[in-house]
């Protein structure tokens, strides 16, 4: 969910960044202390660090035979407002594509 290794998220339960409940051998959260972890900046920072290097991975990647392309665009909305937008989007693009 995070994109942190398992030792960082243990790093941040010990400092008492993260808090939640050992069960089981299995670290169990409330969605309280879910939401005090992500409200962090420092957090969310590392978050959006992950996420870029994902991105940033996979347009880099050497292994690809045939040229990809790679759209992120966070679009607030339900499901079904966010699944139509994305079938029009879809459709806008094939319907305008420019051969290169």
């Amino acid at each position: 969910m995070t994109g942190f290794t398992t030792r960082t998220l243990r790093s941040y339960i010990k400092s008492g960044l993260l808090k939640g409940s050992c069960i089981n051998r299995k670290w169990i959260f409330t969605e309280e202390e879910l939401y005090q972890f992500f409200s962090n900046d420092f957090v969310m920072e590392g978050i959006v660090i992950k996420c870029n290097a994902s991105v940033k991975q996979f347009m880099w990647s050497m292994k690809r035979l045939q040229p990809e392309g790679c759209f992120i665009y966070d679009l607030p909305g339900s499901k079904e407002e966010v699944g139509g937008a994305v079938q029009k989007l879809i459709v806008y693009l094939k319907e305008n594509a420019i051969n290169l």
